[in-house]
Order: structure tokens, then C-alpha cells, then sequence
């Protein structure tokens, strides 16, 4: 059989013959023949013809990566349709979305699902592959469909920068002259064992064209790097697929030896869906066996496999990044220069793509069809978007994007994506959006609009802001994705030979010089006026605002203000009025006036005494009412959460929302912004999307309630608070001013007044749970004796230290309080929360990571002897919360999560300076001088933060408090859970995972 002239169903039940016998699946406990494969799928195939699927029909597959996923798309297509896969983590917005789109009439799944799909299609009929086996029952046709090369075989959903789901029509043709491209670099034969799931869809009809056998990686194991790699040993895998992240997690995820052993069995390796940094060639190289096959291939959705190479070819110069090959059989390959009107072989510019692997198009869009599947030269093409080299030989470097993605303050931001927010939601008819980076310490985004026929909306013209504007954007996108200024224009410039938006021609705005820098009075005697004159030139220059430009009433974070903003204006008022702040004050008096006015009596505001004794006393009407419902987990419908914008609250939030049922609806807690206006937040969803956690594709589930845990009633209205007391089931109370530098009278209206606020509500129309997260920095410290997971901690008042240990002991003593009376509470006493245990992610403003990487960028570690880094795995520490909260016989219980074998600085150090990532160790003084040189010298606000807080946080890093937490292993135990190992692999993930 050709397989050129042939379409897929043609090629399975061919080799179906030849190998009967021969395992095709292996999903778990579950071998699949090739015989019993085929005889499934032509009984399925039968059973959707006889539901009137016929040529084209889309079949949708809703279900994780099993076996039954490839029964439904096989049968799909013996029954001459195309397979639809659809993502199990999509938002049901987006399910209702792609249904009504492409119209499937079947849509397979599996029971579980069911309920999930049954609201959004009243049209499609919902087939449970493991519950419903009455398709088994259907005998094939004599005369099945007329299938030719031209017919869909699937339909995969991508989508760009605007989050707008397409579907790509992929024909057999195409897939099949994809596959053959594939087989001349490797094929396979009988035996060859195929782990597969990234990539699922493309990935495991390929193997079973030829007589491999497809081992399906589950989902919970694909991105769990020593999980994975036991999975390869285990199944003695010979081939796999790798996104180049998760090829560097599993290289970083064990020493070198331990991965050659599980790894050994691999005799091809493929990486794909990323640029190949050169410095991760060598690595694998340096663990791969000599006999196993590495390539790099560069695929696209719209068409299929384009180039490949074996990268062991390859003598790289030290670039950063891997070519993607030489374009494979069938595929052409060209590039666009920009401003260019032809094609060309070699050269830069945008890489278009064409030949037998285009697909059809994109479903039901013509307009897109236009726009990215092109006719030049008189061949048809695809635009990739990616800007690419390419060189006298034809080898193919991808050096990034042209929908130009850009760095804020470590942020990646897409510029298209502002831009699209901007034309929905602001009433402009256009908008381009580009990055000032004239000042690479402070880049800003800057948006050029223009004026829809109904729009109210103002820009400062001298200025170059926009609080209408500012307080629109804010509803849709994180606050660092909202651009700092603003500049209307009557159309924007377009490139008269592209027709495409001419950057280069956009107008920029000026510099405005600083004036403040070296102003300095003496702030005893001075003037209101003449506070306010220097605060004007200070917000003038961090801000980039002419002075006379300036209101006094004009927030500084509605000026386009961020935290390192914020610091370089407590530096520069340090530096003016010769006083030391304790750099909350542009937060609490965010204008010039309130500013002004606070400094003019800022002793008297100093001067004010506290007690931590008297405000740990519970109010005595705050009592639960009677008839408390103790409801676990999975037993409350509405759940109450404070802190999903920290760190911990949305590893927790999404672990939560991956154990509750799909009805269990989340309430959290958001600030407000300082316009007045009663607005929605995506900040919850933000924080999600940027420490890479799934539970942003659950956002029906989550309900932002905009308020202050500051306020009383968290700042809601009567009605919405009444209400919400009585839907809510259960707390998760995660919320924290996390400072070890700032005083108690700063820290206490968020983290005790907040904890009040919360005890109030759990008191409210009736007695809800709390699960609060406290901190082990409610113990004073230096004991002898270890620290008891018990109420007992009165008598530690008179020793607490430090703003951050206070306020926490006091919050915690008030939920003591409340338990006293009647409410039912479980708390956690974690010490300090590390990094993700598998994918290095960290907190970003975690001092332990503060001074990490501050060893990194100086070259430098310091000789700390008596340094010790204590973390808690923040995924375990979530997955811990969860299991315990989802039993109510925990309630009533303290647990304290501490590491109890820290790792010492000084083996992190060592391991930094043997491998390289720092030239030397010095003493700590010299090193904390170093540093206060380097970020004067970059004026690197950072680092100054880092130098400023050392003294503050160094008994953090020097305690040797032993803490009980015999309850807390037990319970862990008792749930069948292990804490991952807290070694200098675990710390030193931070960075070799980055």
C-alpha cells in the first residue's frame, strides 16, 4: 500500500493485519492489541455513521489522554469525520464557544464528564465511551465512507494573543505527508515502545501507522519530572517527546548518573514546542546515552512538522539558541523582511511555510483564512508570525516573535493583547501599544488610541495619563499589563507597501529631565508648600510627569506607579528631607498632599503607642450563632477565600479548585482600586495565568468580591454582605501584610484588623469554618524547649519582635478567641514558604530567593556560616491544607509546618561556587558592601531593598528553634502524603530551572 495515496483509516487497518497480535496501547494496567483495537474502532466507527456523522463532521473528545481518547478519534475516522479534541481544563465560556462554533453532532467523553458537558450543548449528543457500551454492538459496513485525502481527519483548537479559539482544519493529506517527513528521521517497527501526551493529539496515530506501541503518560505524571522519569524506567520507554522546559526540569530534576540509569532505555528523544537554548543541548548530551537520537523539530498547529535536526549534528558557536533544522520533505519554507513585498530562501524576517502539510484553513473564518493562509508568488502559504533566519544551507533559526512580546519589571507582556482590550472595553476605534525603553531600569508601556464616535474617556495632554482610561484597563488586565501613558491620535501610521502598522512612526513621548535628585531641606521648619514642592520634583522624575503637570490630589499609582517606583521615591524623600521611612508611606498617603501633610507631622504619628496584649482581646459580642454546620471540603458549595494575590493563596486556590466539585464556587476577596468606581478584578485570574497554575481555565468557578479586608464589612454594602454571609460554607483565611522590615502599626490593619474582619464574617448570619494560615513567627524564638502545636502562646506577648511576629500572634490569639466561643477553626503554622517543588517557581519577593539571586548577579556568595534556608514546598504545603480541610474532625487542631532539618547556606553556596554560578565566597560584611555598591552604581532598587532589609530578616536565617510537629506528621501519614525532599537540590531549583 502507497502510503502517499492514502488516508488514515486505510493505513491502520492495514497494519492492524500485519500485527495483529502486537500491543498497540498501553494505558496503565490496560494492553490493547492491535486486533482489539481495530475491531473497537470499527464498531465505534459503525455506531457514529449510524448517528449521521458522515464526511467532515467534526467529533468532539472531551476526556484526559486514555485509551478511550484513541478508540474515539480512530472511530472517528473509520467513520470518515474528523476527531475535535477539547481541552478538559477549557472554561465552560470557552466549551460553549467552540461548540457553537463548529456544530459537533457527537461529542465522546467519558462518565465523569457528562455532567459537565450536559448544560453547554443542547444540540450535540453526549457519548460516554466507558458507561454507554452500546456502541460496541455495531458491526462495520460493507461499503464505509468514500474517504479521500482531501477530507478533514481533525480539528485541534489554538488560539493567539487575543485568546480567541480557532480551529485548525487539518486533512489527511496534510498529516499523512507530516508522518512520512517524520518516519526518514525515525520510524518504527514492532517493540518500540512510544510514550506519549504533550502533544497527544499529534502524537499517537504516528506510532501506530507502523506497529509501535503507544505508552499513554497520565496526566497527573507528565509534569512531575521524577515522577516521569521512574514512569520511562518503569516501561523501559524507547522513545518520547519533551517541550524543552520540561526536558530542563527533568535533566535538573536528579544528579546525572541517577538520570542515565532511568533514562538509559530512550533511544529517541524529540523536543518541541519551544527554542532549544544551546546550553540545554549540552546538558542532555551530557546524560543522554551516546546511542540516542535527539532532534529538534518546529511544528505549527496550521501545519504540521516543518523542519528538524538530529542536534547531535550540530557544532554550535555558544549562541543561545538550537536551529530548527532543514525544512523536511514536502515543506517550503521562506521569509518575509520586513517592509518586504517577495519572499525569499534565505535571509531574516516573518518565516511563512508551505507545501503538503497546510492545513484546509481555519474553521468557520474566512477572514482569518485571509489574513494568515496567503497566496504569494503564486503558491499558498502560511504566515507564522515567528521571525526566523535563514541560512545559505536553508537551515532554519526561529529567533522569536513578530507580535512583539516585551519584559516590564520581569513581567511578560503581549502587546496585542493590550491592544485587544483596548478596542473592546475603551471605546477606541484602534490602538497600538509599545514599550519606552529610553530607561532600561524603568521601562513603561505607553498606548497610542484612537477616538471612538461615543467615548467620554480624557488624556492628560501634557502628561500623558489617563485615569478614565487607567481605571477601564484595570478591569481586564494586571495592573502591570495597563500602560503608564497614553497619547491620542486621529489614525494610527500604517506602512504604505505592508498596509501593516508602522512602529517605527509612532510618535514618541518626550524625557522629562529630573530636577529632585539633589534638593535637600531639613524637614523641621519646613512649609507645607515647600513639601509639596519637593514631593512634585521626587514624583516628577520616578514618574516621568512634568512638574507643572502635577495635582496635588493625583494618586501615584494612577500615575503609572509600581513598587520599585515606590521605593525610589522613599529613597529620594530619605535623601530630601534627611529622615528614614519605613517605605509603607507612599502606600498609606498615595498623593502629594497626603504625603506632604503626614511628613509635617510625622512624629506625632511615630510617637503613638500600641499594645499587641490589649488588641488580641475579642470583642464580646463577636460569638458564633448556634446550630454550627461542620462541613468539610468537599461538603461546602460556596467558599470564602482571602490572599489568592499572594503567593500561597493560588497554589492553594488551585489546588482547592482541582478537589471540589465543578458546582463549588470560590469568593475571593480583591482590593478595590482608588477610583471610586465599584469594578470587577481579573487579578485573582492574573495571579493564576503568572505562576503557571491550571485552575485560570476554571474562571466561572471564581468569584471576585471587590472589597478591603481593612474595612469593616470588608467594605461591602449591607445587602452583599448579608447575603454572602449566608451562602458562604466555608473560610480559607490566607491574607497577610508579609514584611519582616515594616512596624506593628503598619502591619496590623491588613493582617489583625483583616483576621478580625474575617472571625466577623465567620460569626455573621451563621457560624462558618475558618481554615487560617498562620505563621510560625507567632514563637518568639530562642527556647530551649520545642514549640508545642497547641493554643498555649500567651505567654510570649512581652517578647514578640518585629511588626510581622506581632501582628501575627495577635491574629492568631483572636481566632483562639473565637474558637474559645464556639467557632470551629483548624490552623497552619507554616515557616517559610519555598519554591514549587517541580517547577522552580518561586515568590518573587521571598528574601531566601532575594538573596539567591543576588549571589548570582554579583558573582559572589557570602561566608554565612550560620545561615540556614528553612522552606516549605508551597505545592505540598497546599496539597496538605486541602486533604486536612477536607476533613471536619481536623477542626479544633494546630499544625505546625516547618522543615525540620534546614539546609545550611553555606552547602548552597559551596554548591554555587563548585558549579560555577558564583566566582568566590567572601566574608558576609564584604558581600553586603559589594552589593550597596553594585545597586547605587545600577541603581538597582532591588538590591537596595535586599541591603535595606538584611539586618531586619538575618535572625530569620539564623534561628534554631525547634518546633513540634508530631500532629502535623501523623496527619500526613493518616492521608497517605510524603513532603517532597528539602535539600540543596530542592533550594538550588530556583535557578537552575530559570
Amino acid at each position: 500500500m502507497d502510503a502517499r495515496e492514502s488516508c488514515l483509516p486505510d493505513l491502520l487497518i492495514n497494519q492492524a493485519k500485519k500485527t495483529p497480535d502486537a500491543l498497540a496501547i498501553v494505558c496503565g494496567h490496560e494492553r490493547i492489541s492491535y486486533w482489539e483495537l481495530d475491531q473497537a474502532t470499527d464498531s465505534l466507527g459503525a455506531y457514529l455513521r449510524h448517528q449521521g456523522i458522515s464526511l467532515d463532521d467534526p467529533v468532539g473528545i472531551f476526556m484526559e489522554t486514555c485509551s478511550e481518547y484513541v478508540v474515539a478519534s480512530i472511530g472517528t475516522l473509520k467513520a470518515g469525520a474528523a476527531f475535535m479534541p477539547i481541552a478538559l481544563d477549557s472554561p465552560d465560556d470557552l466549551l460553549t464557544s467552540i461548540i457553537a462554533e463548529a456544530r459537533p453532532k457527537v461529542i465522546a467523553t467519558k462518565a465523569q464528564y457528562v455532567s459537565r458537558l450536559t448544560p453547554l450543548s443542547s444540540s450535540a449528543q453526549i457519548l460516554s465511551l466507558d458507561s454507554d457500551q452500546s456502541w460496541r454492538h455495531f458491526k462495520p459496513e460493507t461499503n464505509g465512507p468514500d474517504i479521500t485525502r482531501d477530507n478533514l481527519a481533525f480539528v485541534p483548537y489554538t488560539s493567539g494573543t487575543t485568546g480567541d479559539p480557532k480551529g485548525v482544519m487539518q486533512t489527511h493529506g496534510a498529516v499523512i505527508s507530516s508522518y512520512l517527513g517524520r518516519y526518514k528521521f525515525s520510524s518504527y517497527q514492532v517493540g518500540d515502545r512510544v510514550a506519549c501526551n504533550i502533544f497527544f493529539v499529534w502524537e499517537f496515530l504516528r506510532p501506530l501507522l507502523r506497529g509501535g506501541t503507544v505508552y499513554i503518560i497520565p496526566d497527573e505524571v507528565i509534569f512531575l519530572p521524577r515522577t516521569l522519569t521512574a514512569f520511562i524506567s518503569e516501561h523501559q520507554i524507547s522513545e518520547i517527546l519533551f517541550t524543552p522546559s520540561l526536558f530542563q526540569a527533568v535533566l535538573n530534576s536528579a544528579d546525572r548518573e541517577s538520570l542515565r540509569r532511568e533514562l538509559a532505555s530512550l533511544g529517541v528523544v524529540w523536543l518541541n514546542g519551544e527554542v532549544v537554548p544551546s546550553r540545554l543541548l549540552g546538558q542532555a548530551i551530557d546524560v543522554l546515552s551516546g546511542s540516542t537520537r535527539l532532534f529538534n523539530t518546529y511544528s505549527i498547529s496550521e501545519t504540521h512538522d516543518v523542519c528538524t535536526v538530529d542536534l547531535r549534528d550540530l557544532h554550535l558557536d555558544g549562541g543561545d539558541l538550537s536551529p530548527v533544522g532543514l525544512p523536511m520533505d514536502g515543506v517550503t519554507v521562506k521569509v518575509l523582511a520586513e517592509g518586504g513585498s517577495s519572499l525569499t530562501s534565505t535571509g531574516s524576517g516573518e518565516l511563512h511555510i508551505g507545501g503538503h502539510g497546510l492545513a484546509r484553513g481555519y474553521l468557520e473564518r474566512p477572514d482569518l483564512n485571509q489574513q494568515k493562509f496567503v497566496y504569494l508568488q503564486g503558491e499558498k502559504y502560511y504566515a507564522t508570525g515567528d521571525l526566523a533566519e535563514i541560512d545559505g544551507r536553508g537551515m532554519v533559526t526561529v529567533i522569536g516573535r513578530s507580535d512583539s512580546m516585551v519584559k516590564i519589571r520581569g513581567y511578560s507582556v503581549q502587546l496585542g493583547a493590550v491592544e485587544e482590550i483596548l478596542r473592546k472595553h475603551c471605546d477606541v476605534i484602534d490602538a497600538a501599544v509599545s514599550v519606552d525603553v529610553e530607561d532600561l531600569i524603568s521601562k513603561r508601556l505607553v498606548a497610542y488610541v484612537v477616538r471612538g464616535s461615543g467615548a467620554t474617556w480624557r488624556i492628560d495632554a501634557r502628561s500623558g495619563t489617563s485615569r478614565d482610561l487607567r481605571n477601564r484597563l484595570e478591569r481586564y488586565l494586571p495592573h502591570y499589563m495597563v500602560p503608564s501613558r497614553f497619547l491620542e491620535l486621529e489614525e494610527l501610521p500604517i506602512n504604505q507597501q505592508t498596509g501593516k502598522l508602522d512602529r517605527k512612526s509612532l510618535p514618541a513621548f518626550r524625557k522629562i529631565e529630573p530636577v529632585g535628585r539633589d534638593r535637600v531641606i531639613g524637614l523641621k521648619g519646613s512649609t507645607l508648600a515647600q513639601r509639596r514642592s519637593v514631593l512634585r520634583e521626587l514624583w516628577s522624575e520616578e514618574l516621568d510627569v512634568e512638574i507643572d503637570c502635577l495635582k496635588d490630589d493625583w494618586n501615584f499609582f494612577d500615575l503609572g506607579g509600581h513598587s520599585l517606583a515606590g521605593l525610589g521615591l522613599t529613597l529620594g524623600m530619605e535623601h530630601a528631607f534627611g529622615i528614614k521611612l519605613q517605605g509603607t508611606e507612599i502606600y498609606e498617603y498615595p498623593t502629594i498632599d497626603k504625603l506632604a501633610t503626614y511628613l509635617g507631622d510625622r512624629e506625632s504619628h511615630m510617637e503613638s503607642k500600641f499594645s499587641i496584649t490589649d488588641d488580641a482581646r475579642l470583642e464580646p459580642d463577636v460569638i458564633p450563632p448556634e446550630g454550627v454546620r461542620i462541613v468539610g471540603l468537599s461538603q461546602a458549595s460556596s467558599i470564602f477565600f482571602t490572599g489568592a494575590t499572594g503567593f500561597l493563596g493560588p497554589f492553594l486556590l488551585n489546588e482547592l479548585l482541582r478537589s471540589t466539585s465543578s458546582n463549588t464556587k470560590f469568593y475571593c476577596l480583591v482590593r478595590g482600586r482608588d477610583s471610586g468606581e465599584d469594578q470587577e478584578s481579573n487579578r485573582v485570574l492574573e495571579t493564576l495565568k503568572f505562576y503557571e497554575l491550571p485552575g485560570q481555565f476554571l474562571q466561572e468557578r471564581i468569584v471576585p468580591i471587590i472589597g478591603d479586608l481593612t474595612n469593616p464589612q470588608f467594605g461591602l454594602g449591607d445587602e452583599e454582605y448579608r447575603q454572602l454571609s449566608e451562602e458562604v460554607d466555608l473560610i480559607f483565611h490566607c491574607a497577610a501584610s508579609v514584611n519582616y522590615v515594616y512596624p506593628y502599626p503598619a502591619i496590623k490593619p491588613h493582617t489583625v484588623d483583616g483576621t478580625l474582619a474575617v472571625i466577623k464574617f465567620a460569626c455573621n448570619a451563621k457560624a462558618k469554618p475558618v481554615q487560617y494560615i498562620s505563621s510560625n513567627g507567632i514563637f518568639p524564638g530562642g527556647d530551649d524547649v520545642p514549640y508545642l502545636e497547641n493554643s498555649q502562646i500567651e505567654s510570649f506577648a512581652e517578647r514578640m519582635e518585629g511588626g510581622y511576629n506581632q501582628a501575627k500572634w495577635v491574629a492568631e490569639r483572636l481566632v483562639w478567641s473565637a474558637a474559645s466561643r464556639g467557632l470551629p477553626v483548624c490552623i497552619f503554622r507554616p515557616g517559610n514558604i519555598g519554591h514549587h517543588s517541580v517547577t522552580g517557581i518561586v515568590n518573587p519577593n521571598d528574601f531566601q530567593t532575594l538573596i539567591i539571586k543576588a549571589c548570582l548577579r554579583s558573582g559572589f556568595a557570602p561566608l554565612a556560616p550560620n545561615w540556614l534556608f528553612e522552606m516549605t514546598p508551597v505545592d505540598f504545603l497546599a496539597a496538605a491544607i486541602t486533604k486536612i480541610a477536607d476533613d471536619p474532625t481536623h477542626l479544633g487542631n494546630v499544625y505546625n509546618v516547618v522543615e525540620p532539618n534546614p539546609v545550611a547556606a553555606d552547602q548552597v553556596f559551596t554548591f554555587m561556587e563548585s558549579n560555577g554560578y558564583v566566582s568566590n565566597r567572601i566574608p558576609l560584611s564584604e558581600w553586603r558592601k559589594k552589593l550597596n555598591e553594585m545597586a547605587e552604581a545600577d541603581n538597582d532598587r532591588e538590591l537596595k531593598v535586599l541591603v535595606q532589609s538584611l539586618d531586619a530578616v538575618e535572625s530569620y536565617l539564623t534561628d534554631t528553634s525547634v518546633y513540634d510537629t508530631s500532629r502535623f506528621n501523623e496527619t500526613l501519614i493518616q492521608l497517605g502524603l510524603t513532603a517532597p525532599p528539602v535539600d540543596v537540590d530542592y533550594v538550588t531549583k530556583i535557578f537552575r530551572t530559570s
